[in-house]
């Protein structure tokens, strides 16, 4: 016996409806706000920071420390760079902070930097996430 299945006529499942959006709680929004508009600040602070640098670093050149005038001693920020001394940026591990530290305390010790110039470079060298805490010290 031989059944005859042409009339029968297959279809395909529909499809489940779409899922409406989720729903977000006003504060899970505000929340989201306050932390834009912390980021935001930030990085105001840090293009402040950048002019201020820029600044300082265009004066530096414009006058005496950078002449050959300068007082025997004084070390020149052009001198401290050519020991290339490592950037910090934060985002390392207690052991890598130490090593940074010891590394620049060696390039000061070999070039008999004042204690202002050892803040002034050891700033310099800041990035990252600790040029943002230094901004906010």
């Amino acid at each position: 016996m031989i059944l005859n299945l042409s009339f029968v006529s297959y279809r395909m499942a529909p499809r489940p409806p779409t899922p409406p959006p989720p729903i977000y709680e006003l504060s899970q929004i505000a929340r989201a706000m306050e932390m834009m508009a912390a980021t935001i600040q930030q990085q105001k602070l840090v293009a402040q920071n950048q002019q201020v640098m820029m600044h300082q670093w265009d004066a530096m050149r414009t006058t005496d420390t950078f002449s050959s005038s300068q007082p025997q001693g004084q070390l020149r920020l052009a001198d401290f760079l050519k020991h290339n001394p490592p950037k910090f940026i934060g985002s390392t591990t207690l052991d890598q902070a130490d090593q940074w530290i010891r590394d620049i305390e060696k390039i000061f010790r070999a070039t008999s930097c004042s204690e202002d110039q050892k803040l002034n470079f050891a700033t310099y060298l800041l990035s990252g996430e600790a040029e943002f805490w230094w901004a906010g010290a």
